[in-house]
């Protein structure tokens, strides 16, 4: 609890509420919640894309 008071007084001296949010949801490399979530969207796009062909084959073999 000491270490957050600490940390809180710190943040205080140095930079407002906003900046000490931000600095919180961004990582040294510049990445933040935004970034990331278009990474994922991504991801997922290409995930579904796959699982779809496969799909298409398992149907495709069925109706066989």
């Amino acid at each position: 609890m000491a270490d957050h008071e600490e940390e809180m007084e710190g943040s205080e001296e140095g930079m407002d509420a906003i900046e000490y949010l931000g600095s919180l949801l961004q990582t040294e490399e510049g990445e933040n919640i935004t970034t990331v979530i278009s990474n994922l969207s991504k991801h997922l796009e290409n995930q579904n894309k796959i699982l779809i062909k496969i799909l298409s084959v398992i149907s495709a073999q069925k109706s066989t």
